[in-house]
């Protein structure tokens, strides 16, 4: 029987190399170099006891509540520091993983090569389950063309799900985080390195849970420097939607939904033309959220809200503020008003501090067929801090 190490070290395009169930125990990063190539990729694949006995279709063969060893899948085990340690990156093009569980490491898996799959993977608990120092990363995607599927997640501090390439896919993933001393920061993320990565990405059928009540929300479904990705049919428990930053822009997030403590649509610091279809937002202080904060350490950090973002057949019910535009009144640093939102054929029910908020101010501003039940100040602007609006319509 090859090792691991073995493996990955001799294996060639086309070549499939099955794992079978078990504790493999590594100190080291198992570093994945070679490539295949179109038709003849590299996969590895675990198994519990026969050959292809595992299945995963649609979403993992992990259930919350499951560990990695009733996982029934070969476990990578960390013997060293979980806060230096990583388990598997995967630097050639055209390498398939399937079955496999990682746990008690800094990253999980990383991929750095293009054209990949994830399939079915796990991690756990990584990183040291502490907010500081910031550790604990599950899947990172550097590489274009990459395909995640299926896969399972719990308990990383600092980022669940983080994709920095482009055109790639994540499907039917799910992702728990119930440790509040590892209170996760970003949960399925998109955020480029620069203006020609974290672009045309596409989520669909994940679901992630907050569990905790820690002070820290997380940053559920976000793009966080990138354009043109896709976020539709996905699933956030007690956690948000988000846009941030002006280099952020033409993302679309469509049959969303987010409930429960921290639910919203929140948008920040320059983000626009962005566009809401469809989502469903249940509970939280705000349904919608435009909002500016000093994070100017953050390349496309803008003192503003942002322009042009639009908002058509959504759901926002009993949030405590429908709408709120706003800024953190301990950074007032922008003058730029938030410009040109539309809000057409949307729901807003039960809000206890109904219509639109803000202390910021806004301009074109319009509202159109929408429907106000069982809320105060229902299709009204309610200003303060100063703030004004010129040219908002009410249709």
């Amino acid at each position: 029987a090859w090792s691991l190490t073995h493996a990955v070290a001799n294996v060639s395009a086309g070549d499939t190399v099955w794992i079978k169930k078990g504790t493999y125990n590594r100190s080291s990063l198992l570093s994945i170099n070679v490539s295949g190539s179109f038709g003849n990729p590299i996969v590895f694949i675990g198994y519990n006891s026969t050959i292809g006995d595992i299945v995963s279709v649609p979403l993992s063969s992990i259930d919350y509540g499951d560990t990695p060893a009733s996982s029934n899948m070969p476990i990578l085990q960390n013997t060293g520091s979980s806060a230096t340690v990583d388990a598997i990156s995967i630097l050639g093009d055209y390498i398939y993983l399937k079955n496999i569980v990682v746990t008690d490491f800094n990253f999980g898996f990383v991929g750095r090569g293009n054209n990949g799959e994830l399939d079915n993977v796990g991690f756990f608990e990584l990183g040291a389950q502490t907010a500081d120092p910031y550790k604990g990363y599950g899947i990172r995607i550097i590489g274009d063309n990459w395909t995640v599927k299926n896969s399972y997640g719990e308990n990383v501090s600092a980022e669940a799900f983080m994709i920095r390439g482009n055109d790639n896919r994540i499907i039917d993933n799910e992702y728990h985080n119930d440790n509040v001393g590892a209170q996760t920061d970003y949960y399925m993320t998109v955020s480029g390195y620069d203006a020609l990565t974290g672009n045309r990405n596409y989520f669909e059928g994940n679901k992630i849970y907050r569990y905790h009540n820690g002070s820290h929300g997380g940053h559920g479904y976000d793009a966080k420097r990138g354009h043109d990705n896709i976020f539709i049919g996905n699933y956030a428990f007690r956690t948000k939607l988000e846009v941030n930053h002006s280099n952020t822009y033409n993302n679309s997030f469509i049959r969303n939904i987010s409930e429960g403590v921290n639910a919203r649509i929140h948008i920040s610091n320059g983000a626009h033309d962005n566009f809401y279809d469809g989502n469903i937002i249940i509970g939280g202080y705000q349904g919608i959220n435009g909002f500016m904060y000093d994070e100017s350490y953050f390349d496309g950090h803008q003192f503003a809200v942002g322009d042009n973002n639009v908002f058509v057949n959504n759901i926002i019910a009993n949030s405590t503020k429908a709408i709120q535009i706003q800024e953190d009144p301990a950074q007032a640093q922008g003058t730029i008003p938030a410009k040109g939102w539309i809000f057409k054929n949307n729901v807003f029910y039960g809000s206890t501090r109904g219509g639109l908020r803000t202390n910021w101010d806004i301009e074109d501003f319009v509202f159109e067929n929408n429907i106000w039940v069982n809320q105060d100040a229902s299709g009204a602007v309610t200003y303060s801090n100063g703030s004004t609006g010129t040219n908002i319509t009410f249709n």
